[in-house]
This record gives structure tokens, C-alpha cells and sequence, in this order.
């Protein structure tokens, strides 16, 4: 058997995107609800109202380094360590969505929180260990870098923290709005571990007209310049090169996700 579609997903990561989008088309993972509104980068000097209940959100580490961790989660851990980090009662068994239907066992962190939850996938998939990627898709994400990238973040603010343009692949089809390549810039040395996805938001009148960043291809940054702030990150993924390496996956664990699911339910 090929390469798997896991691994060609993990693989727009670190690669230009143009070579493998096409093998592994389809459709959109589920979304997670939340409210686009919330979002927000959690601050050191933030007010703390000592008169209600700390959240979660208040006390967990939310902080990604690019290659080495994602709070807590680095590259040696696993399911059963995850739960006396974070609690038992905020880490269960979830289906980590593909491509084109399909589904490997993953593990969920926190799914009733949006502004903490993300998706695991595992290298070692028996013993639940070593994940090979992290995906962070809620609306409502705390999860961010030092630099400021995080769910939310528009084309405007990411061109400036990028200090440099981007390209990105078109949008509205499978595999639309990564970004493919940094040109040079402020994550061009990190872009190895992180990935990031755009899409469209607040456009009730479309694309303005003659711009085409629709479709399979790749395109400048300089193009979103009429629509900056109706571009916004909406997925970002965390992926562990060595455990990468270390467990091929050739797509054995591969199935429809409603029956990966009902498999994690028995």
C-alpha cells in the first residue's frame, strides 16, 4: 500500500502543499461548536475575580512551542499520562477525522470546553502513545504560540506577524486555505512543526470581483489584500517530526469514522 492519508495529511505541515492536496481529497472535518466571538490569547497580568470558581482555562498551560510541545503534551506522552495531567474526566477516546470519510482512534482533550479542546492522533495507536499530530479547530481556541499565532488571528495581523507575505492554497475546495509556504519569514523556521489553515469568514456579498483565489493552486498573500480582515486562521496543527518518523503509518487503522467510532465505543 501507498503512503496513507494520514500521512500525506501530516505531511502539509512541513511540505509545499501542491504535490500531495490532490491525493487525499475530501470533505471538512466536523466542526466543534463554539462562538467565533470568544476567542481570545490568554494574558499574564489578566484580572482574576477572586469571587468566582478559576476555569480551566485560567490554570492550563496553553502555550505551543513548535516542535517541542503543546502544553503539557509533548513528544513522549501518552493517553494514560494525559489524564493524570489534565484529569481523567477531560480526555476520551475520539476519531480523528482524515480525509475523504475516513478516521484513525484518536483522543480528544477537553470536549466540553472549547476554548481548550483538541484532537490527538496517535503514533503508537495500541498503547495510545506518542501522538504524531495535534489539531486545534474551536472557534473559541486559548491554544497559541509565543508569537501570537492562534485561532482567530486575521490575513492582516498574520502578514504582520510574518513580517513578510505567504502563500496559500485556494479556498472552497478539500484542502483549501493552508498556508504553503512563509517566504522567508518569522515562521519560516518554525513551519516544520505548525501548520495553519485560513478560510473566509463574514462575506455576505462574495469575493469581490475578478479576485480568483478560489480552487486547487496556490496563491500571494498580496491577493487577500481587499479582504484581510474576512481571512482568519481557523485550524492549526501541531505535528511531532520524530514520532512522525518513528511509527509509519501505511493506513491500517484507516476506517469510515462512524465505524472508528462505534470501535471506541465497545
Amino acid at each position: 500500500m501507498g503512503q496513507s492519508c494520514s500521512r500525506l495529511f501530516a505531511s502539509l505541515i512541513c511540505v509545499p502543499l501542491v504535490a500531495v492536496l490532490m491525493a487525499c481529497a475530501g470533505t471538512a472535518p466536523p466542526p466543534i461548536e463554539s462562538t467565533q466571538s470568544e476567542q481570545a490569547i490568554p494574558s499574564a497580568d489578566k484580572a482574576v475575580n477572586a469571587d468566582k470558581p478559576l476555569a480551566k482555562s485560567a490554570i492550563v498551560d496553553t502555550l505551543i512551542q513548535p516542535e517541542l510541545a503543546v502544553g503539557k503534551i509533548t513528544a513522549n506522552v501518552s493517553q494514560a499520562d494525559l489524564k493524570e495531567i489534565y484529569g481523567a474526566e477531560n480526555v476520551v477516546d475520539e476519531p480523528f477525522y482524515i480525509a475523504e470519510g475516513m478516521c484513525e482512534p484518536g483522543t480528544r482533550l477537553f470536549p466540553d470546553d472549547p476554548t481548550l479542546v483538541l484532537d490527538l492522533l496517535w503514533g503508537d495507536k495500541k498503547a495510545q502513545s506518542h501522538p504524531t499530530m495535534i489539531k486545534i479547530h474551536s472557534p473559541s481556541s486559548l491554544w497559541h504560540t509565543v508569537d501570537g499565532m492562534a485561532i482567530g488571528v486575521t490575513a492582516t495581523e498574520l502578514l504582520k506577524l510574518n513580517k513578510k507575505p505567504f502563500e496559500f492554497s485556494g479556498f472552497s475546495w478539500d484542502y483549501g486555505g493552508y498556508v504553503t509556504s512563509w517566504k522567508g519569514g518569522l515562521f519560516s523556521d518554525k513551519d516544520k512543526g505548525l501548520g495553519v489553515r485560513l478560510d473566509l469568514v463574514n462575506l455576505e456579498q462574495g469575493l469581490p470581483e475578478g479576485l480568483n483565489i478560489l480552487g486547487e493552486g496556490t496563491f500571494p498573500s498580496e491577493l487577500l489584500k481587499p479582504i484581510e480582515d474576512k481571512v482568519v486562521v481557523t485550524e492549526l496543527f501541531f505535528r511531532f517530526q520524530e514520532n512522525f518518523e518513528r511509527f509509519p503509518d501505511e493506513g491500517d487503522f484507516q476506517k469510515e469514522c462512524a465505524l472508528v467510532e462505534a470501535d471506541l465505543k465497545k
